[in-house]
């Protein structure tokens, strides 16, 4: 009976390791704006876009990520508010379009959320 039990847990982990889930799965790719959640977490703000399965589906929720996972920080050229962060996470990364808060605004939060 064990060692059925230590197989199922086996066979359920192989399952999950085989199928990963992306943050492009769960990370919308175009936000309005981020707001500082603190204890290292910024919240990503909707409306925007978020790609699920191929499907490119409207955004209305906040998302929580680590500060950590974001890298660099660009600003889009010919907005005076917008900036692209791109995001990193379990392998995978994902550029994220903000479209109403500056570079400059957006790591003030971070500073603040660290």
């Amino acid at each position: 009976m064990k060692s059925r039990a230590v197989l199922i847990i086996f066979i359920f982990l192989a399952v999950l390791m085989a199928n990963p889930s992306f943050a492009a799965d769960t990370v919308p790719y175009t936000i309005q704006a981020i707001k500082s959640v603190g204890a290292g977490y910024v919240g990503l703000v909707g409306p925007g876009k978020i790609r699920i399965k191929n499907k490119v589906l409207p955004y209305a929720d906040t998302k929580y990520i680590r500060v950590s996972s974001i890298g660099t920080m660009t600003s889009i050229e010919g907005l005076t508010r917008g900036c692209m962060l791109a995001y990193a996470s379990e392998g995978y990364t994902e550029n994220i379009t903000v479209t109403s808060q500056s570079c400059d605004q957006i790591l003030t939060l971070i500073n603040s959320a660290k």
